[in-house]
């Protein structure tokens, strides 16, 4: 009989261990052919059944803008999101407009950012930067609050209503949506 030390009893248990599993694994990896394809020289089509064929589309009612397109599904840690709104950015804030408007404007104070003037029918706020860290914003540019379902969409734009897409308008937007977190208890 042949007495092996630890280390030897070690290396054989592995050894042997090695040559099981690849014994196991060879026999897993052994292709299988269907016998009704193993001779075929042509490939069937599928057939589609007749319920799948949809006809062509006749309408693109289907195209809208993607902050239209939010459901109550989303689970956001935020009560705002910064958003790509035709072609530029725009903050989204999960309320509606009657709800937004003063939660902006208490944010707008908290980043002490003075509001000029103000249009509640159209949703207009004319801003002028007090803050330090606010002198880049021009007082000609205003937020924008629009409805759009349950949610308020807040773009900055110029006089002429045209949306401002200036690092300093990108600023505001991630300003105001830091101040407007959720409480850990909303979520």
């Amino acid at each position: 009989m042949i007495r092996l030390d630890r280390t030897g009893a070690r290396r054989l248990l592995g050894t042997a261990t090695l040559i099981v599993a690849a014994a196991l694994l060879t026999a897993c990896s052994t292709p299988t052919v269907d016998e009704r394809y193993k001779n075929a020289r042509t490939v069937q089509w599928l057939e589609i059944p007749p319920d799948l064929i949809s006809p062509a589309v006749d309408s693109n009612s289907g195209i809208t803008p993607a902050a239209n397109d939010l459901t109550d599904s989303i689970d956001a840690a935020y009560a705002a999101l910064i958003v790509e709104h035709l072609g530029g950015f725009s903050l989204l804030l999960m309320e509606p407009f009657e709800q937004a408007w003063p939660l902006i404007e208490k944010q707008l104070a908290v980043a002490a950012i003075a509001i000029i003037e103000q249009n509640k029918t159209l949703g207009l706020l004319t801003l002028q930067p007090g803050g330090a860290k606010d002198k880049s914003l021009s007082p000609t540019q205003r937020l924008s609050l629009q409805q759009r379902g349950r949610h308020t969409l807040i773009t900055v734009v110029d006089e002429q209503g045209q949306r401002s897409d200036s690092a300093a308008a990108f600023d505001l937007l991630s300003t105001l949506q830091k101040n407007l977190r959720r409480p850990p208890s909303a979520k």
